[in-house]
């Protein structure tokens, strides 16, 4: 079999395209389709930046507030130390001390009642 008569084969074989102006009319209905599509990606992917900006913003704003609350003060670690001092290195009453006072001072934070 030569070049020739395999192409013939070939040939014979292809699956035939539609007609032309059908053709005309598939490629003519593909174009605006796709951009009326388009936009609820766009409207998604804004929304999810808008999701994930106001999430970092929070985030940060809890960290803040949170850093805020736990840490203690000069005067604080003060009143710690002569409470230690006073107790008597009793390890129990002296993690009792530390959380009532750490609610104190949340409580004078919050302007709740620190009972």
């Amino acid at each position: 079999m030569t070049d020739n008569e395999l192409e013939d084969v070939l040939r014979r074989l292809r699956p035939a395209g539609p007609r032309p102006e059908l053709r005309a009319r598939i490629v003519a209905s593909t174009g605006p389709r796709r951009a009326e599509r388009a936009w609820p990606w766009g409207m998604a992917a804004a929304a999810m930046v808008l999701l994930t900006v106001t999430l970092q913003f929070s985030t940060a704003r809890l960290n803040r507030e949170t850093a805020r609350v736990t840490s203690t003060s000069e005067t604080g670690a003060a009143d710690l130390a002569a409470l230690r001092a006073a107790l008597d290195d009793n390890e129990l009453l002296i993690r009792q001390a530390e959380l009532w006072t750490l609610q104190a001072q949340n409580a004078l934070r919050t302007g709740s009642d620190p009972r």
